[in-house]
């Protein structure tokens, strides 16, 4: 009996351990499940939030701060640049910290840090380019019109940084004042490509690319200087319209009105003094009008004469 009363008991204990095995899993199932829940409540909130209109409004108001910011603190390095390049090429940490340090860009210690990061570590004067894209995706966000094709800007924007750059860094290698123009970018690659190329190589290069750019874009053409001749064939149209021309002139004038004027002829054995001389007639105004079209004569008006019938008594009177 004692046997069969521990039998039992294993048994028990076996159903236990199962059931208990049973609930576990069971529980540990629902975990990954209420975990998704939390995941997905916590997904659709950050979705909500990037979907929310205040979130649009707020973004691109802060794109468009920020490209004013850059614009000013950009403009005023080329003015401060030698006084405020002592202070940011040290501790940034330091330069905030101490207030013994004081530079001369217009937006303070902020500026002179973000200009010199952008104007003379990276991409120099093509720097601007950036200034051109923050503004017009603020603008985008903000009021939901492009000023321009964004995506067109952008890949115009991005070649400038690469292109220009090394452009001004060529251009300006042997000027230590004006280095600042193409950015620790444009050094850098100029420097490589001065060692690969040399300088005619490297400069040859540069050109091809813009060259490039601008077919790409532009379509620019290619046409070599013409001679300043005029070519055959204009010049005989030319001199048969001018004969044309005149046999016209000529035409027009054999039309103008002319006046047959008679011709006596005399006779041989008449005696000189019984010859009369030739008279043309009288020409009155409308007649000389008409032979000069251009000369026109003020015909005279015809007054009326008074005719008094008075005898020689009455005068004598």
């Amino acid at each position: 009996m004692a046997g069969k009363g521990n039998r039992l008991k294993d048994q028990q204990k076996e159903v236990e351990e199962i059931e208990e095995k049973e609930v576990e899993a069971k529980a540990e199932k629902k975990k990954p499940q209420r975990q998704k829940a939390t995941e997905k409540k916590k997904g659709n909130r950050f979705i909500t939030f990037l979907k929310d209109e205040r979130t649009h409004k707020i973004t691109g108001l802060v794109l468009i701060v920020c490209s004013v910011f850059l614009l000013i603190a950009f403009i005023s390095y080329f003015f401060t640049w030698k006084n405020d390049q002592s202070y940011v090429i040290g501790s940034w940490f330091d330069l905030m910290r101490y207030s013994d340090y004081r530079v001369e860009n217009w937006l303070g210690k902020t500026g002179a840090i973000a200009a010199h990061q952008f104007m003379h570590q990276w991409f120099g004067i093509s720097s601007f380019a950036i200034v051109l894209l923050t503004f017009l995706s603020g603008f985008l966000i903000l009021f939901k019109v492009a000023l321009l094709p964004l995506g067109k800007t952008f890949r115009y924007a991005l070649f400038s940084l690469l292109y220009i750059s090394p452009v001004l860094s060529f251009l300006f290698q042997k000027k230590s004042e004006l280095l600042f123009m193409g950015g620790g970018l444009g050094f850098e690659i100029n420097k490589w490509l001065m060692l690969s190329l040399g300088t005619a190589g490297t400069g040859i290069l540069l050109a091809f690319l813009g060259l490039a750019f601008a077919v790409v874009v532009f379509n620019i053409e290619f046409k070599l200087p013409q001679r300043m001749q005029r070519p055959v064939e204009n010049a005989e149209e030319d001199f048969a319209g001018a004969v044309i021309g005149n046999k016209i002139k000529d035409d027009e004038s054999s039309l103008s009105p002319e006046i047959d004027l008679p011709l006596e002829v005399p006779d041989i054995h008449v005696h000189r003094d019984e010859i009369i001389p030739l008279q043309p007639p009288p020409l009155s105004a409308e007649d000389v009008v008409e032979l000069i079209p251009e000369f026109k004569l003020p015909v005279p008006e015809v007054k009326k004469e008074l005719t008094m019938d008075i005898t020689m008594d009455e005068l004598e009177m």
